[in-house]
């Protein structure tokens, strides 16, 4: 970890920003951190001082979270690993290699989702396949979202694992 890597994963505002004064490297995965815990200052502070908004970044998310599309969209980052609690044993792990518009997509966090946007995030087909961002949001039934996305460059024929947007708005 850099000292700014160290400063953005604590949340620490006050040194993140003296840190930024000093020209330290923007490191690709700054925003990654920032958007996983759903701290829109950092963010924002980071996307201002030209940290990368479209860097996919690797990391190990427990896999047995909860994708419930019953949810509403009212309750926020609702998707918390299932069944797990404090002094628990900690579930598997997967890892996943997401950009830090597919991470606030996934645990929906509008106002990062908009920022990102709004600074140049960009949905991006992986292997002809669209992103998780789109696939959250029809999962969520977001349409709002849907249209975000798809007016920020979203190909609407690409598909996720062999099924098309429309099929699994289905």
């Amino acid at each position: 970890f850099s000292p700014l890597t160290a400063a953005v994963d604590e949340g620490h505002l006050p040194v993140v920003a003296r840190l930024l004064k000093t020209d330290a490297r923007l490191d690709k995965d700054l925003v990654n951190i920032a958007v996983r815990s759903g701290n829109y200052a950092l963010t924002e502070m980071l996307l201002k001082a030209g940290a990368e908004v479209n860097a996919a970044h690797k990391f190990s998310l427990p896999s047995n979270l909860v994708i419930d599309s019953s949810e509403t969209k009212d309750e926020p980052a609702s998707r918390q690993p299932e069944g797990v609690s404090v002094g628990s044993s900690s579930p598997s792990l997967h890892s996943v290699e997401w950009t830090p518009l597919e991470i606030a997509t996934f645990f929906r966090f509008t106002k990062l989702t908009d920022l990102l946007l709004a600074h140049g995030a960009k949905p991006q087909e992986k292997d002809g396949q669209f992103t998780e961002d789109l696939r959250f949001a029809i999962i969520d039934q977001d349409e709002k979202l849907v249209a975000k996305l798809l007016e920020s460059g979203t190909n609407p024929d690409s598909q996720w694992a062999g099924f098309s947007a429309l099929a699994i708005a289905a």
